[in-house]
């Protein structure tokens, strides 16, 4: 199924924030600057290519607490389909629900849009968000250790 996007009439409420590439590395290191205090209310989920390299970052959160990242992508959830978090400011052109259907989703998941392609990422699973582990992520993606 083909899925273009068009800008939204009103943003959705942010719920999580995603990015692939510079926008992931960014959006990792930025949280690393973080206390541990201010990665608390956060989780996150890796998605990663079919050879197990991570491919995106998603960062869910209470919209006042998720990062600010250029070129990052924020989402928020469907009120079509509650289970769906889509582009805030990005409408598919598929109705949600067909989405859903269509993907046969049956738990949280994030649409993704990267260049001519989707993403979907499973996003249920998300675990609280760990220093080790976005270090590691960092290090993956060529960025500064520590």
């Amino acid at each position: 199924m083909k899925v273009a996007w068009q800008q939204r009439r009103a943003p959705l409420v942010a719920a999580a924030v995603a990015g692939t590439g510079a926008p992931a590395l960014d959006l990792a290191t930025g949280l690393l600057r973080r206390t541990d205090d201010g990665l608390t209310p956060l989780r996150a989920v890796v998605a990663s290519n079919a050879d197990g390299t991570p491919e995106a970052l998603v960062v869910l959160g209470p919209p006042e607490q998720l990062p600010w990242c250029d070129g990052a992508t924020y989402l928020g959830r469907s009120p079509q389909a509650p289970g769906l978090l889509l582009p805030t400011v990005k409408a598919p052109t598929v109705p949600p629900g067909l989405l859903v259907a269509a993907l046969q989703i049956q738990r949280l998941t994030a649409l993704l849009p990267v260049q001519e392609r989707v993403l979907v990422i499973a996003v249920d699973q998300a675990l609280a968000l760990d220093r080790a582990a976005l270090q590691r992520f960092v290090q993956e993606h060529g960025g500064p250790e520590g």
